[in-house]
């Protein structure tokens, strides 16, 4: 194959996607997710034709999309998994706190975490994780057992034993 006749392909292709994106993105303006889904799903796989392992914007674009349509069909684990792949493939300029596609998850459970994963990692609360070693964790074992012992020995002082003083006053 000559490199003129390996370029038009490759232009094809790339045409390709984007009538691909762009009949999909159709769909979804009427309302028509599954076929939107469809041809979304066409549209990545010619994108990974032509582009390989690399991640293009535009196949970032396509999996938040699908989210959005997974969101309409209400199978809100496939739209869970598309919008973390479009996070993790580097979407940008979408905001799915008011995105009227993902309407329908805003009730779910984790919908905050949904919506934590598009802030930008210095924006993300913390995890609140506690990692103790297990020399720590044996000091404070230590710690609450010694207290225990010095309680109880104070129970012993504080009048738990008799005394035989009054015999010696006869």
């Amino acid at each position: 194959m000559s490199s003129s006749a390996g370029e038009k392909e490759l232009l094809e292709q790339a045409s390709s996607f984007d009538a691909l994106a762009e009949e999909a993105m159709g769909a979804m303006g009427r309302g028509e997710f599954r076929e939107a889904v469809g041809l979304f799903d066409k549209a990545l796989r010619v994108d990974a034709k032509f582009e390989g392992s690399e991640i293009s914007s535009e196949r970032a674009d396509v999996a938040y999309d699908l989210g959005c349509c997974f969101a309409q069909l209400r199978d809100f684990e496939k739209a869970r998994q598309w919008l973390r792949r479009a996070v993790l493939w580097g979407v940008r300029d979408v905001d799915p706190s008011v995105d009227e596609h993902l309407a329908p998850m805003r009730n779910a459970a984790d919908w905050s975490d949904v919506l934590e994963s598009f802030l930008p990692p210095t924006e993300r609360v913390p995890a609140a994780v506690l990692v103790r070693s297990r020399r720590q964790n044996a000091g404070r074992n230590m710690d609450a057992l010694k207290k225990l012992v010095d309680e109880e020995e104070d129970d012993d002082d504080d009048g738990g034993s008799f005394e035989e003083d009054d015999d010696d006053d006869d």
